[in-house]
């Protein structure tokens, strides 16, 4: 474990890693990628999108949408909802380019274009006072933020069992 890093921070670090090139983080990836250019994918379309057989990854997909890692859309036809990105609108909207999109939490707004790089402008209300809360990010980095100080809370990796349930 980093000492410079918080022990929640490093539990979400751990997950990353324990989940890299696995079967869950190929499906995922393959969902994220569509979402990001704005396309959500049938499960058909998924599963064929992976290195797996089309059985087994719609058995993982099936998997993955009951526990709320990805998420269908309202006729549950297209995965529109992956890694934190979605579709449809939530509670944080996260603008890059010339799309908006739904993230399911402050870690997923901030991290998905620090995690890439690009600019993006994250759009939130606080939960506590009902402001409206505004992120610039240029390259990966805030830039700007209102209010300032700014402070989002995290809960340990191992608590975020169903991400999307809790919205």
């Amino acid at each position: 474990m980093n000492p410079a890093l918080s022990s929640v921070t490093q539990s979400w670090i751990d997950l990353t890693e324990e989940n890299r090139g696995t079967d869950r983080f190929h499906i995922s990836y393959a969902a994220f990628q569509s979402i990001r250019q704005g396309t959500g994918p049938t499960p058909d379309e998924l599963a064929d999108m992976t290195p797996m057989s089309q059985p087994d990854a719609r058995e993982l997909i099936g998997k993955m949408i009951d526990e709320g890692r990805l998420r269908l859309d309202q006729t549950q036809d297209r995965v529109i909802g992956a890694g934190g990105l979605s579709l449809e609108p939530a509670r944080q909207s996260l603008k890059m380019g010339n799309r908006t999109f739904g993230t399911w939490c402050a870690l997923d707004a901030v991290g998905i274009p620090a995690g890439l790089d690009l600019d993006a402008i994250v759009e939130a209300t606080c939960d506590d006072t009902g402001d409206p809360v505004r992120i610039e990010i240029s390259a990966g980095k805030i830039v700007d933020q209102s209010p300032d100080p700014l402070w989002i809370t995290l809960v340990p990796a191992s608590v975020a069992m169903s991400v999307y349930t809790h919205l």
